[in-house]
């Protein structure tokens, strides 16, 4: 929706061309970055606050992200207004991601202690993620806001955490 959105503000504001030129510019890096998706892993992506996991869903910034990246989100099904919702466990378990990209929120000094806790949750041990060691800490700002740089996103979110 980047694309969308920013030839919206671009009518608004009075640069309606300009808008629509950086669209179709960031619209056609998008596709770029999209290209050649061969696998489509189950993917749980974590907005940590504390040790309380909540997922990010689809309509979140985060989970659209991994999702154009080729993930499968853990959480298909699940809506919020928000974007994001407080889960089980037991879901993750049952759901059994691949993958897991945690994106720690708080104080910076508390992240590798929190980058631990995730990679050795042992109610997720049993997760294909944990036993093949896909567990994984985004420290930026890329997966929380957007952004117009989103295809740099889209490419880093394939080869770091996804391997696609």
């Amino acid at each position: 929706a980047v694309g969308r959105e920013t030839s919206a503000i671009g009518a608004l504001i009075g640069r309606r061309r300009a808008a629509e030129a950086l669209a179709r510019k960031i619209e056609r890096d998008v596709a770029a970055a999209k290209r050649g998706i061969r696998r489509h892993p189950r993917v749980l992506v974590i907005l940590g606050v504390g040790r309380t996991p909540y997922a990010m869903l689809a309509n979140s910034w985060g989970g659209d992200v991994v999702r154009q990246a080729g993930g499968r989100l853990l959480t298909d099904g699940l809506r919020s207004p928000s974007g994001i919702a407080r889960i089980s466990d037991e879901l993750v378990v049952a759901r059994n991601p691949d993958v897991i990209i945690a994106v720690p929120h708080g104080n910076p000094g508390s992240i590798p202690r929190l980058a631990a806790y995730y990679r050795s949750n042992p109610n997720w041990r049993r997760t294909n993620a944990v036993r093949n060691r896909r567990v994984y800490v985004a420290t930026g700002n890329s997966l929380l806001q957007p952004y117009p740089h989103v295809a740099a996103t889209i490419r880093d979110v394939r080869r770091k955490f996804l391997k696609n």
